[in-house]
Protein backbone atom coordinates (compact mmCIF):
# COMPACT_ATOMS: atom_id res chain seq x y z
CA UNK A 1 0.00 0.00 0.00
CA UNK A 2 2.90 2.09 0.68
CA UNK A 3 4.07 1.88 -2.77
CA UNK A 4 0.94 2.22 -4.65
CA UNK A 5 0.75 5.71 -2.61
CA UNK A 6 3.95 6.78 -3.49
CA UNK A 7 2.73 5.80 -6.82
CA UNK A 8 -0.51 8.28 -6.54
CA UNK A 9 1.70 10.99 -5.15
CA UNK A 10 3.95 10.93 -8.40
CA UNK A 11 1.05 11.65 -10.10
CA UNK A 12 -0.30 14.49 -8.54
CA UNK A 13 2.64 16.01 -8.50
CA UNK A 14 3.23 15.64 -12.53
CA UNK A 15 -0.79 16.28 -13.55
CA UNK A 16 0.33 19.70 -14.81
CA UNK A 17 3.11 18.50 -16.98
CA UNK A 18 0.93 15.89 -18.19
CA UNK A 19 -1.85 18.21 -19.02
CA UNK A 20 0.47 19.69 -21.48
CA UNK A 21 0.26 16.47 -23.93
CA UNK A 22 -3.73 16.68 -23.93
CA UNK A 23 -4.03 17.33 -27.58
CA UNK A 24 -1.37 14.82 -28.63
CA UNK A 25 -3.24 12.93 -26.39
CA UNK A 26 -6.03 13.29 -28.08
CA UNK A 27 -5.20 13.09 -31.48
CA UNK A 28 -3.13 9.97 -30.99
CA UNK A 29 -7.03 8.02 -29.43
CA UNK A 30 -8.35 9.15 -31.91
CA UNK A 31 -6.35 7.17 -34.48
CA UNK A 32 -5.97 4.25 -32.05
CA UNK A 33 -10.07 4.81 -31.66
CA UNK A 34 -10.50 4.55 -35.76
CA UNK A 35 -8.34 2.25 -36.08
CA UNK A 36 -9.71 -0.13 -33.48
CA UNK A 37 -13.58 0.91 -34.26
CA UNK A 38 -14.82 -2.29 -36.36
CA UNK A 39 -14.41 -4.24 -33.21
CA UNK A 40 -16.53 -2.80 -30.79
CA UNK A 41 -20.19 -3.71 -30.89
CA UNK A 42 -21.72 -0.02 -30.74
CA UNK A 43 -24.71 -1.14 -31.21
CA UNK A 44 -24.73 -2.83 -27.98
CA UNK A 45 -22.22 -0.24 -25.89
CA UNK A 46 -23.79 2.95 -24.14
CA UNK A 47 -22.37 3.45 -20.93
CA UNK A 48 -18.59 3.01 -20.72
CA UNK A 49 -15.64 2.98 -17.65
CA UNK A 50 -12.20 4.91 -18.05
CA UNK A 51 -10.08 3.27 -15.77
CA UNK A 52 -6.81 5.56 -14.97
CA UNK A 53 -8.25 8.81 -17.23
CA UNK A 54 -5.43 10.58 -16.30
CA UNK A 55 -6.42 14.26 -17.48
CA UNK A 56 -9.33 12.80 -19.99
CA UNK A 57 -8.35 12.35 -23.19
CA UNK A 58 -9.75 9.19 -23.86
CA UNK A 59 -13.23 10.12 -21.78
CA UNK A 60 -13.84 13.31 -23.97
CA UNK A 61 -13.48 11.18 -27.52
CA UNK A 62 -16.22 8.45 -25.69
CA UNK A 63 -18.34 11.25 -24.79
CA UNK A 64 -17.94 12.63 -28.43
CA UNK A 65 -19.40 9.46 -29.61
CA UNK A 66 -22.77 10.30 -27.68
CA UNK A 67 -22.02 7.28 -25.09
CA UNK A 68 -22.50 7.92 -21.24
CA UNK A 69 -18.75 7.91 -19.56
CA UNK A 70 -17.53 7.66 -16.61
CA UNK A 71 -13.95 8.72 -15.47
CA UNK A 72 -11.94 7.05 -12.32
CA UNK A 73 -8.63 8.14 -11.42
CA UNK A 74 -6.47 7.70 -8.40
CA UNK A 75 -4.87 11.19 -8.89
CA UNK A 76 -7.32 13.45 -7.66
CA UNK A 77 -4.94 16.38 -9.37
CA UNK A 78 -5.66 14.24 -12.90
CA UNK A 79 -9.30 14.44 -11.91
CA UNK A 80 -9.38 18.13 -11.54
CA UNK A 81 -7.71 18.79 -14.90
CA UNK A 82 -10.39 16.16 -16.58
CA UNK A 83 -12.82 17.65 -15.39
CA UNK A 84 -11.84 21.29 -16.68
CA UNK A 85 -10.62 19.63 -20.01
CA UNK A 86 -14.03 17.99 -20.71
CA UNK A 87 -15.74 21.26 -19.16
CA UNK A 88 -17.92 21.44 -22.49
CA UNK A 89 -18.95 17.88 -23.23
CA UNK A 90 -22.09 16.45 -21.63
CA UNK A 91 -22.55 12.78 -20.47
CA UNK A 92 -19.49 12.34 -18.62
CA UNK A 93 -18.67 11.76 -14.84
CA UNK A 94 -14.88 11.70 -12.76
CA UNK A 95 -14.55 9.74 -9.46
CA UNK A 96 -11.28 9.84 -7.83
CA UNK A 97 -11.14 5.69 -7.30
CA UNK A 98 -8.53 3.28 -7.21
CA UNK A 99 -9.63 0.08 -9.21
CA UNK A 100 -6.45 -1.90 -7.11
CA UNK A 101 -8.38 -0.96 -4.07
CA UNK A 102 -11.88 -1.69 -5.45
CA UNK A 103 -14.02 0.02 -7.74
CA UNK A 104 -17.00 1.61 -6.48
CA UNK A 105 -19.42 0.29 -9.22
CA UNK A 106 -21.74 -3.30 -8.93
CA UNK A 107 -20.88 -6.00 -11.63
CA UNK A 108 -21.82 -5.10 -15.11
CA UNK A 109 -22.47 -1.65 -14.52
CA UNK A 110 -20.68 -1.06 -17.43
CA UNK A 111 -21.04 -1.83 -21.11
CA UNK A 112 -17.64 -1.14 -22.03
CA UNK A 113 -14.67 -1.37 -19.33
CA UNK A 114 -11.41 0.85 -20.75
CA UNK A 115 -7.84 1.52 -19.74
CA UNK A 116 -4.92 3.09 -21.75
CA UNK A 117 -1.08 3.13 -20.97
CA UNK A 118 -2.27 1.92 -17.53
CA UNK A 119 -1.37 -1.62 -17.04
CA UNK A 120 1.98 -1.59 -18.06
CA UNK A 121 3.26 0.77 -15.26
CA UNK A 122 1.45 -2.20 -12.67
CA UNK A 123 3.42 -5.34 -11.24
CA UNK A 124 2.40 -8.39 -12.33
CA UNK A 125 0.02 -9.15 -9.16
CA UNK A 126 -1.60 -5.36 -9.37
CA UNK A 127 -2.07 -6.12 -13.12
CA UNK A 128 -4.30 -8.65 -12.18
CA UNK A 129 -5.81 -7.13 -9.50
CA UNK A 130 -6.90 -4.30 -12.51
CA UNK A 131 -8.00 -7.12 -15.10
CA UNK A 132 -10.66 -8.62 -12.08
CA UNK A 133 -11.45 -5.61 -11.61
CA UNK A 134 -12.57 -4.39 -15.05
CA UNK A 135 -14.02 -7.72 -16.13
CA UNK A 136 -16.19 -7.49 -12.60
CA UNK A 137 -17.77 -4.12 -13.75
CA UNK A 138 -17.61 -4.77 -17.95
CA UNK A 139 -21.49 -6.39 -19.16
CA UNK A 140 -19.78 -6.88 -22.23
CA UNK A 141 -16.62 -5.50 -23.33
CA UNK A 142 -12.62 -5.21 -22.03
CA UNK A 143 -9.93 -3.05 -23.72
CA UNK A 144 -6.39 -3.14 -22.63
CA UNK A 145 -4.58 -0.19 -24.95
CA UNK A 146 -1.19 -0.49 -24.33
CA UNK A 147 2.62 -1.49 -25.61
CA UNK A 148 3.27 -4.11 -27.90
CA UNK A 149 6.55 -5.68 -28.49
CA UNK A 150 7.75 -3.38 -30.86
CA UNK A 151 10.33 -1.34 -28.34
CA UNK A 152 11.70 2.17 -28.81
CA UNK A 153 14.88 3.25 -27.65
CA UNK A 154 12.81 6.61 -25.74
CA UNK A 155 10.29 4.60 -24.57
CA UNK A 156 12.68 2.01 -22.93
CA UNK A 157 14.27 5.33 -21.47
CA UNK A 158 11.27 6.92 -20.43
CA UNK A 159 9.48 3.86 -18.72
CA UNK A 160 13.14 2.76 -16.71
CA UNK A 161 12.91 6.26 -15.38
CA UNK A 162 9.55 5.89 -14.20
CA UNK A 163 10.03 2.88 -12.57
CA UNK A 164 7.21 0.32 -13.89
CA UNK A 165 6.91 -2.96 -14.79
CA UNK A 166 6.89 -2.10 -18.73
CA UNK A 167 9.91 -4.29 -19.54
CA UNK A 168 8.18 -7.08 -17.78
CA UNK A 169 4.58 -6.54 -19.16
CA UNK A 170 5.35 -6.49 -22.61
CA UNK A 171 7.55 -9.61 -22.57
CA UNK A 172 4.15 -11.30 -20.63
CA UNK A 173 0.98 -9.21 -21.60
CA UNK A 174 -0.11 -11.95 -24.30
CA UNK A 175 0.47 -15.07 -22.33
CA UNK A 176 -0.84 -13.03 -19.43
CA UNK A 177 -4.52 -12.45 -20.69
CA UNK A 178 -4.60 -15.11 -22.73
CA UNK A 179 -4.63 -17.53 -19.56
CA UNK A 180 -6.71 -15.19 -17.09
CA UNK A 181 -9.29 -13.96 -19.59
CA UNK A 182 -11.25 -15.59 -21.82
CA UNK A 183 -11.65 -15.05 -25.85
CA UNK A 184 -8.70 -12.76 -25.88
CA UNK A 185 -8.53 -10.94 -29.28
CA UNK A 186 -4.96 -8.33 -29.63
CA UNK A 187 -5.60 -5.83 -32.34
CA UNK A 188 -2.83 -3.71 -33.43
CA UNK A 189 -4.15 -0.08 -33.66
CA UNK A 190 -0.53 2.21 -33.94
CA UNK A 191 3.23 1.05 -34.44
CA UNK A 192 4.09 -0.23 -30.89
CA UNK A 193 0.57 0.02 -29.20
CA UNK A 194 -2.48 -2.46 -29.79
CA UNK A 195 -5.73 -2.72 -27.76
CA UNK A 196 -6.15 -6.19 -25.70
CA UNK A 197 -9.77 -6.83 -26.47
CA UNK A 198 -11.86 -8.95 -24.53
CA UNK A 199 -15.99 -9.70 -25.33
CA UNK A 200 -18.14 -11.57 -23.28
CA UNK A 201 -20.17 -14.03 -25.35
CA UNK A 202 -23.19 -15.75 -24.11
CA UNK A 203 -22.64 -18.04 -20.62
CA UNK A 204 -19.18 -17.84 -21.07
CA UNK A 205 -17.10 -16.52 -17.98
CA UNK A 206 -15.52 -13.38 -18.47
CA UNK A 207 -12.75 -14.05 -16.75
CA UNK A 208 -10.80 -16.40 -14.87
CA UNK A 209 -9.31 -14.35 -12.38
CA UNK A 210 -11.42 -15.79 -8.83
CA UNK A 211 -12.33 -12.19 -6.56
Amino acid sequence: MRTLTKHIRIFNRIAGIYNLFYSYQQNMYRKALRNGSAAVPWDRVSRVLDVGCGTGAFTGLWAELGRKVVGVDASDAMIRRARNNTRNLSGITFLVADALAGLPFEDNSFDLTYCSYVAHGLSREHRLQLYREMCRVSRIMVIIHDYNAKRSLLTDAVEALEGGDYFNFINEVTSELHQHICDLQVLPIGKRSSWYICIKEGEKPFCRLES
